[in-house]
């Protein structure tokens, strides 16, 4: 298990997750950040979503995967 962090960047501006998740592994991850951005689309929270990416992270901040939010 470990913790992963979901941050929201369109190239400019970041919004670090500062929680997390804990997941057993990168694929995990990428199902739970393909869950919040729907959710955020279906709430209406992506306006001007073509130029953000979710940032997949570990706790080093080291860069896992990049998910464009289209």
């Amino acid at each position: 298990m470990r913790r992963i962090y979901f941050d929201l960047t369109d190239g400019f501006t970041v919004l670090s997750d500062e929680t997390g998740v804990v997941v057993g592994d990168l694929d995990e991850a990428l199902r739970q950040a393909m869950t919040a951005i729907e959710e955020m689309r279906l709430s209406g929270q992506l306006r001007g979503g073509n130029r953000w990416r979710i940032v997949v992270r570990d706790a080093n901040r080291t860069v896992l995967h990049l998910l464009p939010l289209r």
